[in-house]
């Protein structure tokens, strides 16, 4: 049977969002992430695996945590520190569904993102959070893992003007020629978004 809650309405219901608490969560408000990716991904993560195996990164804020396990049936849920992640990744037997990073308090290199990856189910899910803004890390993940995975960048900067308003995810699937086409297309676009704001800034700095 298809799930008909949303993770919006849970957000709503719950006072979870920032907007209506102070130490409520912000993929909501400012960001975009429920609304224009969680909420879909969620739906058609629950009709495959009704309680999926979930990783958070560094997250600090427990009604992140609280969400999953109000819309999913008892889904396993863990929150390592990336250094704690690092140090036991070779002993973790667990793999995951979804695994979130957020890309602004989390350091990447290409050694530990594949160890990360190699924590995924095979249609498995990571969403590296807040990526605006952090072009030479964006570039040096496709460069390494564009031919290997699917990549995508979902920038949501047009529909709500926030600087690292943005995600990529990366999917263990087979990718055909055509996505790939279409990948490199919105890479591409990011970048000229960041040389953009970057020569926007300075004119406004001077």
């Amino acid at each position: 049977m298809k799930k008909t809650k949303s993770l919006i309405k849970i957000v709503e219901q719950q006072k979870l969002c920032i907007t209506e608490n102070p130490y409520g969560i912000e993929r909501s408000w400012p960001k975009s992430y429920i609304k224009n990716f969680y909420d879909n991904f969620c739906q058609r993560l629950y009709e495959y695996e009704k309680s999926p195996s979930i990783l958070e990164i560094d997250q600090s804020n427990s009604f992140n945590i609280k969400l999953w396990e109000l819309f999913f049936d008892s889904p396993n849920i863990d929150n390592f520190s990336f250094e704690k992640l690092m140090d036991n990744v070779q002993k973790n037997p667990i793999k995951y569904d979804l695994i979130i990073i957020n890309c602004k308090n989390t350091k990447i290199n290409r050694k530990t993102l594949n160890e990360i990856i190699n924590l995924l189910k095979s249609e498995g899910t990571i969403v590296l959070e807040n990526i605006g803004r952090q072009t030479t890390k964006l570039v040096k993940i496709f460069y390494f893992f564009f031919k290997k995975y699917n990549l995508q960048i979902k920038d949501y900067r047009f529909r709500r003007f926030i600087l690292n308003n943005c995600l990529l995810i990366i999917r263990k699937d087979e990718t055909k020629f055509f996505q790939k086409i279409n990948n490199l297309f919105f890479l591409i676009l990011f970048i000229l978004v960041e040389i953009f704001l970057s020569f926007y800034i300075s004119l406004i700095k001077k």
